[in-house]
């Protein structure tokens, strides 16, 4: 049985819409919008088990919003404990 990898939305020649790739397992690996070829909003990575969200990722709002480097928004522990948000916790560093 083939399992579907990556499903990659276009529209009119460039990437629009929701993106989502997978892990072989044929769990989430990654999802994320597309807006005129680039990334947009919140992009979610997923631990490879359970479908856990791993790390969020902030792109600009729209395609049209230039320069912006993307960075991270939050990051998940593999119990899916929020461990870091970004400008308000940081427990990255510890073990529990």
């Amino acid at each position: 049985k083939t399992k579907i990898k990556e499903v990659i939305p276009y529209a009119e020649g460039k990437l629009n819409g929701e993106y989502v790739l997978f892990f072989e397992s044929g769990l989430r690996a990654w999802d994320g919008q597309y807006e005129n070829g680039k990334k947009v909003g919140i992009w979610n990575e997923y631990w490879p088990f359970r479908n856990r969200k791993r790390y969020e990722w902030q792109y600009p709002e729209t395609a049209d919003t230039e320069p912006f480097e993307p960075f991270l928004l939050k990051e998940y522990n593999r119990s899916s404990n929020l461990i870091y948000e970004k400008g308000k916790l940081d427990k990255r560093g510890t073990t529990r």
